[in-house]
């Protein structure tokens, strides 16, 4: 779950991510916001991927404060991987930066 699927950092990033799961094969949903202001619009793509009950969820948060509770609930039902940006949450399974 990427923060803007418009832009083309993001772009770039699902496409790494498509290629993997191609190598791996296994289904990677290409999930995100249309604008990284729309953290409502993250929280609800969130909530509906886990409620598809996905092997793994990697996000990442558009804003740390607002996710946190929301990936907490998440990491409760799923593995959750954070990237690029943290949320307040102590539950990600694992978390990577793209430093």
């Amino acid at each position: 779950i990427v923060k803007d699927t418009t832009s083309f950092y993001w772009q770039i990033v699902l496409a790494g991510a498509r290629k993997a799961g191609k190598d791996l094969g296994v289904n990677v949903p290409e999930l995100g916001a249309q604008a990284e202001t729309d953290v409502n619009g993250q929280i609800s793509i969130l909530e509906n991927a886990v409620a598809g009950n996905p092997a793994a969820i990697v996000i990442a948060p558009t804003e740390a404060k607002a996710l946190g509770k929301p990936i907490d609930e998440a990491a409760s039902k799923v593995k959750v991987i954070g990237i690029d940006s943290s949320a307040e949450s102590k539950a990600f399974t694992s978390f990577l930066t793209t430093d």
